[in-house]
């Protein structure tokens, strides 16, 4: 598949048709307001011209990737759990939505947002176990978790603080970097369940705008087909590492 067509946001398939009733077949460029007979006079263009940054990958290899990830991580977490006598609970939700945000490149910028607000609920999920394992660990260092809590998230409780929020308390209390870039991946995402954040205003936008730097991305985006890839790609490498850091703290 070209690369214009398969990846760009800038390309369109027109249909011309002439007063003699013969349609003409053009391929247009946006970006550059070009119009081209045949694709691959437009990729000749593309690869002399365009600044456009595509991204190769096998997204289906690199979905099933994440997805046998999350099965590990929520496995080795239930393990933790059982180790430390916390009653077992999973790390990551798993379910239909969430497969079904995955499984599909989004086709412009409105698939993008709403397959972005589907894959954050890979977070919502109930953070009892994750509170009660970081309990523990905060004992054995003798650490006050409500005067750290309050001090890093500027006055919440402890009690209220959700899983990814807990990552931070972790990377804290064991001065490990690792849990601090989940921290980071996983609150990105988070934040760009926004839909529609074009119309956004005040606070929620400029959380948007802030995550969308994690991924290396202004606001508003360039290309989301290239963006969500680097979503997915980020999350893969922070699933790599939590599955290493659940593993750590079996031993």
């Amino acid at each position: 598949m070209s690369r214009c067509v398969d990846r760009c946001r800038y390309y369109k398939f027109v249909i011309i048709e002439q007063e003699d009733n013969v349609a003409l077949w053009y391929h247009y460029c946006s970006k550059y307001d070009r119009w081209f007979l045949s694709i691959s006079k437009m990729e000749d263009f593309a690869r002399r011209e365009c600044s456009e940054q595509v991204i190769n990958v096998d997204y289906q290899s690199l979905v099933s990737e994440v997805f046998g990830l999350i099965k590990k991580c929520n496995q080795q977490f239930q393990l933790l759990c059982k180790k430390c006598n916390i009653t077992e609970g999973v790390l990551l939700r798993e379910d239909f939505e969430i497969a079904s945000a995955l499984t599909k490149l989004p086709a412009g910028e409105d698939d993008f947002w709403n397959q972005t607000a589907s894959l954050a609920k890979l977070f919502d999920i109930s953070a009892n176990s994750m509170r009660e394992f970081v309990r523990q660990e905060a004992a054995k260092r003798h650490i006050n978790l409500e005067n750290l809590t309050k001090r890093i998230f500027s006055g919440d409780s402890f009690e209220n603080l959700g899983t990814i929020k807990l990552l931070k308390i972790l990377a804290t209390i064991t001065n490990d970097s690792r849990y601090e870039h989940v921290f980071k991946i996983w609150s990105a995402i988070r934040r760009l369940r926004h839909l529609r954040a074009h119309i956004l205003e005040g606070k929620s936008l400029k959380e948007v705008a802030e995550a969308l730097e994690t991924f290396g991305e202004n606001y508003p985006p360039r290309n989301y087909l290239n963006l969500w890839t680097k979503v997915i790609q980020e999350l893969k490498a922070s699933l790599e590492m939590m599955s290493e850091l659940l593993k750590e703290l079996q031993k």
